[in-house]
């Protein structure tokens, strides 16, 4: 293995579209054994390790001051 995270692309149950970001250093073998295309995964984090970006501009959302849109 390389690299000290993995980027997952991962499709939501709504179908919205995002990247998370694993880090490696502390899974185990079969944590990463795991981690295959197509496998359905629960995924939990902390609400500050969120980051939320304008898919237009690519400009972080809170950083840069704008509210982020409610989900409809």
């Amino acid at each position: 293995m390389m690299g000290s995270e993995y980027h997952l692309h991962v499709v939501t149950n709504d179908g919205t579209k995002i990247i998370v970001r694993i880090p490696t250093i502390n899974l185990t073998d079969a944590e990463r054994e795991s981690l295959v295309g197509g496998k359905v995964i629960n995924i939990t984090f902390e609400a500050k390790a969120m980051h939320f970006f304008d898919p237009k501009t690519e400009v972080n959302i809170l950083a840069s001051g704008n509210p982020v849109p409610s989900a409809k």
